[in-house]
């Protein structure tokens, strides 16, 4: 598609579940040595007119615009029918993402204020603002290596997202890359903490089992039994005033 004297071709299209994708090469005719320029553009597609997407297709979509690899001095364009919405709130998740990463915490209101000091209305709705509270933990030491963290690690991690989960007072999402294998730990080992703060004991046996009638390839494996009772042994070995729960 030729406008003036520049030059717009699709490389390459296509289609995933949530969104699009399109390699588009921009050419300058206009100089004696042409120019060109690749822009990968990412379309989301599972966003309603009226109304906020599924966090987990978000934060999936968000994941694969940050994966690919380009030249990092290059901006990033986000843009939606009115420039406002839902572009604030990609926005807001990126910037308070990379944020949080380096100081361990976000102020979410405090930042959409300073948007609309830029830009009147970004994030227009309520919603919005609930999607942009993803607090997303990455377990970075289980993220390179199909065997979990250090039970310490692991420990440490359900204290942060404990933490946030009674401050933002909201559901939290699990995600891993084939949805069981590792989340299915993570979920096993939560209910396995919050029993023994409320029962004072636990039987891991009857956990997993009560989990495997909803997500039968849940903890199929022997390793992860035995992993949830060290991380069990860690925590109750350690002192109680750095316990995840001080009352176990």
């Amino acid at each position: 598609m030729p406008v003036e004297s520049y030059r717009l071709v699709m490389k390459k299209e296509i289609q995933h579940t949530v969104y699009v994708y399109r390699l588009i090469i921009l050419q300058n005719n206009s100089l004696k040595n042409k120019q060109e320029r690749k822009v990968h553009h990412f379309h989301f597609t599972q966003w309603p007119d009226h109304g906020v997407p599924d966090s987990v297709k978000l934060v999936y979509f968000y994941r694969k615009v940050k994966s690919i690899k380009v030249d990092k001095s290059s901006p990033m364009v986000v843009y939606c029918s009115a420039g406002v919405g839902r572009t604030g709130t990609f926005i807001a998740i990126d910037a308070l993402y990379e944020h949080g990463q380096k100081e361990g915490y976000v102020d979410i209101m405090e930042y959409v204020q300073t948007m609309r000091k830029d830009r009147m209305n970004m994030v227009q709705t309520h919603k919005s603002k609930e999607r942009i509270s993803l607090n997303v933990f990455t377990a970075e030491d289980w993220t390179i290596s199909i065997a979990p963290p250090s039970p310490e690690y692991m420990l440490d991690l359900f204290r942060r997202v404990q933490n946030c989960r009674e401050m933002q007072k909201c559901p939290i999402t699990v995600v891993c890359s084939d949805g069981c294998s590792k989340s299915g730990l993570f979920v096993a080992m939560k209910w396995v903490l919050e029993k023994m703060q409320i029962d004072e004991e636990i039987d891991i046996f009857q956990v997993v089992r009560e989990i495997q009638t909803r997500r039968p390839e849940f903890l199929v494996e022997l390793d992860q039994y035995e992993y949830c009772y060290k991380c069990i042994r860690v925590l109750l070995e350690g002192d109680s005033r750095d316990s995840l729960y001080a009352n176990v």
